[in-house]
């Protein structure tokens, strides 16, 4: 299961302001593998050294290559990242997320080790290196385009404002933000996150809750096995309402489609028991600081 180190109390602070699988038409390049690839990371900007996962997937005859890349364990942070591996086994992936942008360059063995350097450039700039061997295939995921067209990340947020005083200019009334973040990665698992943050009469609340497990399809459903989890709420006007809990083990069942929107933006739209659908809007690859 995918790593989320203080991942729902980040969200309850900021209300949104490896593991592939080898699908069919993803498995080797000139003996290059898909797959997860595990090891250690230094970060020589400020010394400091992590475990890193990188998970390729989707390699193509050409050498086109998606991965996922995750870091932990003294470091932070996660990109979905596109590139290419040549016949020499040189890799180039690149990712961003607002300001920042994150090159990885490296070396890809067909015994299945990669030694890469990174950089970060945007508000700030860092850099490092990591070695990382491969692992495993993963096959409980499945291996079909469709499936291909699910990985990634896909967002949903809305809210209120407060109104604002014209004599005193401070915030009055209520206000409340609501964001969805649902992650779905090479093999089949998912990160589902539900932050929401409601403001009245200068006291706050804020509500996050974490869903993690597999994803499968059943005919027309789109199958979530709800395997673990967290709940965290916060008040700041009465912090002894504040609590932690879990998320029960459950399988949900929703019909679902894929929409393009204006701009040319996919959505996924997952219709839920009301009838009514909630649409998520993917995301560009991102990258979080490993700062």
């Amino acid at each position: 299961m995918k790593q989320t180190p203080i991942f729902l109390q980040c969200l309850l602070l900021i209300v949104i302001s490896a593991c592939p699988v080898i699908s069919q038409d993803s498995g080797s390049f000139h003996l290059y593998r898909a797959g997860q690839y595990i090891g250690q990371a230094l970060n020589t900007t400020y010394n400091q050294r992590g475990k890193i996962v990188l998970d390729l997937y989707n390699i193509n005859t050409n050498g086109k290559v998606q991965a996922y890349f995750g870091a932990s364990d003294g470091l932070s942070g996660e990109a979905w990242l596109n590139g290419t591996i040549d016949r020499q086994g040189e890799l180039d992936l690149t990712g961003s997320l607002a300001d920042f942008r994150i090159e990885i360059q490296g070396h890809v063995t067909p015994q299945g080790s990669i030694t890469a350097t990174y950089r970060l450039d945007g508000a700030s700039h860092q850099a490092g290196n990591f070695e990382v061997s491969f692992q495993h295939d993963l096959d409980g995921a499945p291996s079909n385009k469709t499936f291909a067209n699910l990985i990634g990340a896909w967002e949903i947020g809305g809210g209120m404002p407060a109104e604002v005083s014209p004599i005193t200019g401070r915030a009055t009334g209520i206000s409340f933000v609501e964001a969805r973040r649902l992650e779905i990665f090479p093999d089949g698992e998912f990160k589902h996150v539900l932050s929401h943050r409601h403001c009245e009469s200068g006291c706050c609340r804020e509500d996050a809750t974490l869903e993690q497990g597999t994803i499968s399809f059943e005919g027309q459903n789109l199958v979530f096995d709800i395997v673990g989890g967290g709940t965290i709420t916060r008040n700041s006007c009465n912090p002894r309402l504040g609590s932690q809990g879990t998320v029960k083990r459950q399988k949900e069942r929703f019909p679902w489609t894929f929409k393009q929107a204006s701009a040319g933006n996919t959505e996924l739209c997952i219709q839920l028991s009301n009838g009514e659908s909630t649409c998520y809007k993917k995301q560009p690859s991102d990258f979080r600081s490993l700062g």
